[in-house]
């Protein structure tokens, strides 16, 4: 009588559990206990697993699973940052505002994320350490419709689209790869960009670092607001009809359109590539700008002041400036430190560098080598025909070289490497 009545129990339990997938049961348990799960069984890999409502499960352990993970009301987690979840060939979906996966942890940081050849769809609260989404299959994309915060880095990889449709936070980088794209419909808030894909942005994004717009990567943003706290950096193809506020520097190697957008730009200005705009695109420069030798600029673009002249306050070097480029003038006059390029000749080498750079002119003058905060490296007072600098000591990376005279200065660009 007891084996039969053991065997009827098993056999109820068993009834609950639907091969393929396992469901959660109530309460708080750890993923690895049996008690956790409808029928008595931990899921193994290859089984769609679907938290539900007043279920609280911790991952206790570095998780991977090849299945589909619902969220469905439930309450996923994990505490200690070793205990990651790395999803392979599946999808990860909290299905529902209370719906929640807690893995920024109390046991010492967050903990990471990583989908790989699967999607995210958040309809809920999300919450991780480092994410990785890497998408390398044909179709579907990655969406955030409820609250998402990343606590760390956020790479999108592979052929990946993701959709921001609502709150965004992102601590560290956000890295997209060459064929992927972002699509920011709502407000999103990081902590830089690094962009080799395509940015499509319609509403705010706040960057409390830099923007960095490869050579493969294309931004256009329109109907929305832009700010970061220190530089952009454009290689690529950079698109505003909106509101763009740099904190410090805008330098520019590819090709930036301004289409009735307002540029602010509390430092200096560098275009060594092509800028164009229409539309009254205006620009606001507070300190310094300089368009080089190979820079170009054409359109209908006002730069604050209508009454000033181009020639007057942007490098004007025949054949390189198109005179059908409305007017290119400083917002404040008393700030701005005027580029004339013409009269003086600086002759740099070798550039790039690894250890000394040599300066050299036809004229005196003095020179000081910043970097793209605009802080002052070096500063050489005497004036001279030529000067010499021991970079070995910089980090690798661009700096600017400023000289100057009494009646002339100019600006070129150094990279230092190794």
């Amino acid at each position: 009588m007891k084996k039969i009545t053991l065997t009827l129990l098993l056999l109820a339990g068993l009834s609950n559990y639907n091969y393929g997938q396992v469901n959660s049961n109530p309460g708080s348990w750890n993923w690895s206990n049996p008690l956790a799960w409808s029928g008595g069984f931990v899921p193994v890999s290859g089984e769609v697993v679907n938290i539900g409502n007043n279920s609280t499960i911790t991952v206790d352990f570095p998780l991977t699973h090849d299945a589909t993970i619902n969220i469905n009301g439930g309450f996923l987690q994990s505490v200690l940052p070793a205990n990651s979840l790395t999803l392979n060939g599946a999808d990860l979906n909290l299905i529902g505002f209370s719906s929640i996966l807690n893995f920024l942890g109390s046991g010492g940081g967050a903990t990471p994320v990583t989908i790989n050849d699967g999607h995210l769809t958040n309809g809920g609260v999300f919450m991780s350490g480092d994410l990785t989404i890497d998408y390398n299959l044909t179709s579907g994309s990655s969406s955030n419709n409820g609250d998402f915060m990343v606590q760390g880095d956020f790479t999108i990889t592979g052929v990946e689209t993701f959709d921001n449709n609502l709150a965004m936070n992102v601590s560290s980088q956000l890295l997209l790869g060459e064929n992927c794209t972002w699509n920011n419909n709502q407000n999103a808030n990081v902590g830089s960009i690094l962009n080799d894909g395509d940015i499509v942005n319609v509403y705010a994004i706040s960057v409390t670092d830099s923007i960095y717009n490869s050579v493969y990567g294309t931004l256009l943003s329109s109907l929305s607001t832009v700010s970061t706290g220190t530089n952009v950096i454009n290689y690529g193809s950079y698109t505003i009809s909106d509101s763009l506020s740099v904190g410090n520097n805008f330098v520019n190697y590819g090709t930036f359109v301004n289409n009735q957008g307002g540029v602010s730009i509390a430092n200096d200005f560098y275009n060594y590539a092509a800028i164009s705009g229409t539309l009254n695109g205006k620009f606001d420069i507070a300190n310094y700008s300089l368009n080089d030798l190979t820079g170009s600029l054409t359109g209908d673009i006002d730069v604050c002041d209508a009454t000033l002249a181009v020639g007057d306050h942007l490098d004007d070097d025949p054949g390189y400036m198109n005179n059908d480029f409305n007017t290119v003038d400083f917002c404040s006059i008393s700030f701005a430190s005027i580029d004339e390029k013409e009269g003086l000749v600086v002759r740099v080498f070798p550039n790039p560098t690894n250890n000394v750079l040599n300066i050299q002119a036809d004229v005196n003058f003095t020179a000081e080598l910043v970097d793209l905060n605009g802080a002052v490296i070096f500063g050489l007072t005497d004036e001279n025909t030529s000067h010499m600098l021991n970079l070995s000591n910089l980090e690798n990376g661009v700096y600017f070289l400023k000289t100057f005279t009494h009646e002339a200065s100019s600006v070129q660009q150094i990279v230092k490497l190794d």
